[in-house]
């Protein structure tokens, strides 16, 4: 489940019975990383097309 309120609208405790909760600040991080990944992934194309 994805919980963006603010505040949030779904208890953290729904993990106890086997529901992944993400809330703004999980999806934040997902992105943030996704983001590095993607500009890594640039540099080393252009250091590819060079050679």
């Amino acid at each position: 489940m994805i919980d963006i309120a603010n505040p949030r609208d779904i208890d953290e405790d729904v993990e106890n019975i086997g529901v992944k909760l993400f809330n703004i600040d999980d999806l934040r991080g997902i992105a943030y990383k996704n983001k590095e990944l993607r500009e890594n992934e640039v540099k080393e194309a252009e250091k590819n097309n060079r050679l």
